[in-house]
């Protein structure tokens, strides 16, 4: 089956159900479904409608969903919040409703809602009494860390602006890993590079950070800090609603920065203007790797790199943000020239 077939298929559907709790990539999902559906069935556009079930009246959307389609085959109908407004006792009321749908028109739900939320919903509920053949379910998962930087990099190309991996990673440690926040700051910053690469020292100057100051202490803690405290530190993030990717890509480019530090200091480059000139960092930011850099081993935090990477491209297998962030401080413990026991 050719992909244009595949489309079709899917599109065929009475009920799709597009769900997840990053707002802006549930949106072009849908705006995505959208175009596939005009491209194959409504050229005009005269047979796609959007509302906002918990604004829309019934007066308006009941007639909608029972209208015929207009020079067409079928009629596709957008219909968000759903899932989060629908409630226990209008649910049988709409399932009349939904239930006198013909196949010439698709309803597709769109909520910004999690798996977790989605799942508690009387609309799941709803869905869940059709036919499989009838819904097809979309949900958008939370991306992980290597996802979300293909995500910013692909973004930043469709802006004309080159993003390597390492930086994407620097904006994801800063940001996060939500598409919204993250669109906003990557337009920023290809605006601001006017068609050459985005730098980290851009990303330094341009986007606030995300993580919280107490994260940086806990940065500052690295080179002397007893296993203790350093973990009473980290639970202490994690419990504050920190991002456990966050926190993995902030201490990854942390190591990358004391690799960087260490690898010039073993050439003879040791003055913090040379260094933060050559690793494109502040000066405070310098001073303090290069003091940290000193209470580790350089062939014990090139290791620890080499590991921290690989851990990183694994986490489409499963391995856990929380596993790496362990693991990678672990790691660090044991690159120290006097290993805290």
């Amino acid at each position: 089956m050719s992909r244009q077939e595949r489309v079709g298929e899917i599109l065929r559907n009475m009920f799709l159900a597009v769900y997840g709790e990053d707002s802006l990539r549930v949106r072009e999902f849908a705006e995505d479904l959208m175009e596939k559906f005009v491209a194959k069935y409504d050229p005009s556009r005269l047979n796609v409608e959007v509302f906002d079930f918990a604004t829309v009246t019934k007066e308006v959307l009941i007639p909608s969903l029972q209208a015929a389609p207009f020079l067409a085959e079928k009629r596709f109908i957008f219909l968000k919040n759903v899932g989060d407004t629908l409630k226990k006792s209008d649910a049988p009321f709409w399932t009349d409703v939904f239930g006198r749908l013909d196949g010439s028109t698709s309803l597709c739900f769109v909520d910004e809602l999690s798996d977790v939320a989605w799942k508690k919903s009387n609309l799941s509920t709803l869905l869940g009494t059709k036919s499989a053949e009838d819904v097809k379910y979309f949900p958008v998962p939370v991306f992980s860390r290597t996802e979300c930087i293909a995500w910013i990099r692909a973004r930043a190309a469709r802006l004309s602006a080159d993003m390597s991996e390492q930086v994407a990673g620097v904006l994801f440690a800063r940001v996060g890993g939500t598409g919204q926040e993250l669109a906003v700051e990557i337009h920023k910053l290809a605006a601001y590079a006017a068609g050459g690469p985005i730098t980290e020292n851009m990303i330094e100057r341009l986007v606030p950070s995300r993580i919280s100051s107490d994260f940086f202490a806990f940065l500052d803690l690295l080179p002397t800090a007893s296993p203790e405290r350093l973990t009473q530190s980290l639970r202490k993030e994690l419990e504050s609603g920190t991002d456990a990717f966050g926190l993995f890509g902030g201490l990854l480019r942390q190591l990358r920065v004391l690799v960087g530090v260490s690898s010039l200091g073993m050439q003879g480059v040791t003055s913090q203007k040379e260094i933060a000139d050559a690793l494109a960092l502040h000066p405070f930011v310098a001073q303090k790797a290069i003091s940290g850099a000193k209470a580790f081993s350089h062939q014990a935090l090139v290791g620890a790199l080499d590991k921290a990477i690989a851990w990183d491209k694994r986490t489409k297998s499963g391995i856990s943000a929380e596993i790496m962030v362990d693991r990678l401080i672990e790691e660090l413990l044991f690159a120290r020239i006097k290993p805290v026991s």
